[in-house]
């Protein structure tokens, strides 16, 4: 897809920076925008989530927003738990926190 898409832009027209849902997917856009000599960090900032080990060896190594898997588990299974024990229980927010953490693929 961003191999097509960026093709056909020019350079003025391409955007700044893309935000790919997860690491594996940013790592295939890094390659897609390597095979079309567009420079990562110069040309254009891409930034992922999950913050997976992948992300830190990547070329070059990529931006990701750190996500609590771990502990975004361990609340959907009390939101479960409390679900099971009382059905009636109201829908409500969980907010976890997260981080970016900046590498090679973003302006810092």
């Amino acid at each position: 897809m961003i191999h097509q898409d960026f093709s056909k832009l020019s350079p003025d027209d391409r955007p700044n920076a893309l935000l790919i849902a997860n690491d594996a997917m940013a790592i295939g856009a890094l390659k897609a925008l390597s095979d079309l000599n567009i420079e990562v960090s110069r040309d254009v900032s891409v930034i992922s989530f999950n913050d997976t080990s992948i992300a830190e060896y990547a070329n070059p190594s990529l931006s990701s927003v750190h996500v609590e898997t771990h502990e975004m588990g361990k609340k959907a299974l009390q939101v479960l738990l409390e679900k099971i024990a009382n059905p009636l229980t109201p829908i409500y927010l969980i907010t976890l926190p997260t981080k970016l953490i900046y590498r090679d693929s973003s302006v810092n």
